[in-house]
């Protein structure tokens, strides 16, 4: 574990492996721990660097009341300029995606590839009321409220009925921490720091050699969301997996993990 300070945060960030730079970056509930089952395949061929957004994982929690997602955009620029590294390869999902997204856009020459999965340019009402249930789940401070607001909204149903022991193991895992104030705070600031996100206007200025994965099943950020995106970069290409919903890293690993290194290393 590794840190650069960031306007007055600590930013943790890990690097594993060789050869040209791989950044992976984080849903809105998930930190660099989170990718750890990934390594394996994911560093034989590439340089991994993991980064915790400011509010996740090892990283500093915020200091002050808010923040928008251009605040982790500029984080991961001043990253990469610490790094003394020019260009990379992204990967990510949801929350991390738009902050990709955004990145690419400011900073085009800087992203050789990108790879979004399940992600969107803009959150729309739906989104939004979702986000308000997240958000009164997280304000009873009740781990198992919180958890049953969001946890169901981001697997498919397909996944719901076939891994139902494998569901109630991740909430026994999950509730110690989604009962935990500090998380709760950081997960409400997190969601706000996303909830007016529009971004479609910048996509035209995304040059890098994109991927773009749906989910058939995600409720979250469904197909259109991401069928929009493909139009508006020019250099995309899209892929749909059927019966996942949009933690598809969790119910499609194997899949995840061939689609990310079969694009960026061909």
């Amino acid at each position: 574990m590794s840190n650069f300070k960031f306007r007055d945060h600590y930013i943790n960030y890990e690097i594993y492996g060789k050869g040209y730079p791989l950044v992976i970056l984080n849903g809105i509930m998930m930190s660099t721990n989170s990718w750890h089952q990934f390594l394996e395949e994911l560093t034989k061929h590439n340089q991994v660097i993991l980064v915790d957004f400011v509010d996740q994982g090892q990283s500093d929690d915020f200091k002050g009341e808010s923040y928008s997602y251009e605040f982790q955009t500029e984080l991961l620029k001043e990253l990469f300029d610490f790094l003394k590294i020019d260009q990379v390869n992204i990967a990510s999902i949801s929350y991390g995606g738009q902050i990709a997204l955004d990145f690419a856009s400011k900073y085009p020459s800087m992203v050789n590839k990108l790879v979004l999965f399940n992600t969107t340019a803009h959150v729309s009402e739906w989104m939004k009321e979702t986000y308000d249930l997240w958000l009164a789940g997280i304000r009873t401070k009740n781990g198992l409220v919180y958890y049953k607001a969001s946890i169901p909204t981001i697997y498919s149903q397909t996944f719901f009925k076939d891994k139902l022991a494998w569901m109630k193991e991740r909430e026994s895992i999950l509730l110690p921490l989604f009962n935990d104030e500090k998380f709760l705070s950081r997960q409400e600031r997190l969601i706000l720091s996303t909830y007016d996100l529009d971004i479609i206007d910048k996509l035209d200025k995304v040059s890098a050699k994109t991927l773009i994965v749906a989910s058939m099943e995600d409720s979250l950020t469904p197909i259109k969301m991401q069928e929009d995106i493909h139009k508006m970069i020019k250099n995309s290409e899209y892929i749909l997996i059927p019966n996942a919903g949009h933690a598809s890293m969790y119910e499609k690993p194997k899949l995840f993990t061939s689609l990310i290194l079969g694009f960026i290393n061909v």
